[in-house]
Order: structure tokens, then C-alpha cells, then sequence
């Protein structure tokens, strides 16, 4: 299992701190299969800030780091999204900085590793991924979102009042 908590900067858009949030579902080109990916990112260059699939979790090394503070994985007080075939996606209003917790459950011990794909700097862990979470909150702890991944290829979404349907 990986658990960790990383403070991550957000971007400053039209005079707002945001971030995005969104899940969706893909099928593979000639397969039946579908596969669900969530993930948050911001405006600023390499804006992805983290993400869970059926595959992988990962988190930014450029717009993160880590911390030894735990986030709450508590959906109380959020509203849940459901997800559909076409996906959900948030934009979210955020103080400068947010906590982002990243837990993934694995079929088989693994580790969060520097890599760089496509020149983008991640610590990522991959493997058969059984359950994942990713929460989303203030520095002060206050939820802002909240995202599942199942490995029975569900995802669940829960957003805070700040957040809008994009």
C-alpha cells in the first residue's frame, strides 16, 4: 500500500487560485475492456498535480512535495458526482497551496519511484492497483475533493460547493 500526503502549489486564473478535478472512463481501441483514470491538474506549466487509474498512481515532483502531515481521506460535508461513459471534470476555487493525499491499495508490493515521462518529472507507483483514493483539501484540512478508483473499474467522485462543472 502507498500513503502519503504532498502540498502542491495550484494556479492563479482570472484572479482565483484553482485547480481541476475530473474522472472518466476510456476503452482501448479494438478492446471491450474499460478502464477509469481521475486526476487533478492547474494552469501552470506541466500542470498535472496527481492521479490514480487502474494502473498507476502518481503525483507532480515539479508543483509538489511531500509532507509528513496526513490528509483526511472524509468526504463529509462534499457532494457526489457520478460518473459517467463521457467523464466528469471540476474547476475548483483553492487557497495557493492544497494538500493532495494519494493512497492506492496493490496486488503486489511496490514502491513511488522518481520518473520522467514525456519530460514530465512524477514519483509514481504502477501496478495492479486494487483500490486508490485521492483527496483533495486545505492546508487548514477542509475537503475540496474526493476520488475513487475501484479495480472493479468504478470511480466516484465528490466535489466541495467551491467546485464548478466544467
Amino acid at each position: 500500500m502507498i500513503d502519503r500526503t504532498f502540498l502542491c502549489e495550484t494556479g492563479f486564473l482570472g484572479g482565483l487560485y484553482q485547480l481541476e478535478v475530473q474522472a472518466y472512463y476510456s476503452t482501448r481501441q479494438g478492446s471491450q475492456k474499460r478502464e477509469v483514470f481521475a486526476g487533478s491538474s492547474t494552469n501552470l506549466a506541466d500542470g498535472s498535480l496527481g492521479g490514480i487509474n487502474p494502473k498507476e498512481i502518481y503525483v507532480s515532483r515539479v508543483h509538489c512535495k511531500g509532507i509528513e502531515r496526513q490528509a483526511s481521506l472524509a468526504k463529509r460535508g462534499l457532494r457526489a458526482a457520478s460518473v459517467g461513459q463521457l467523464g466528469r471534470e471540476f474547476d475548483c476555487e483553492t487557497p495557493r497551496r492544497v494538500l493532495i493525499r494519494i493512497r492506492g491499495v496493490f496486488a503486489k508490493p511496490t514502491a513511488l519511484r522518481a520518473v520522467s515521462p514525456f519530460g514530465s518529472p512524477l514519483l509514481r507507483a504502477s501496478g495492479e492497483v486494487k483500490d486508490a483514493v485521492m483527496a483533495i483539501a486545505t492546508p487548514a484540512g477542509r475537503p475540496i475533493a474526493h476520488v475513487t478508483v475501484a479495480s472493479t473499474q468504478k470511480a466516484r467522485l465528490y466535489t466541495s460547493t467551491n467546485c464548478k462543472e466544467d
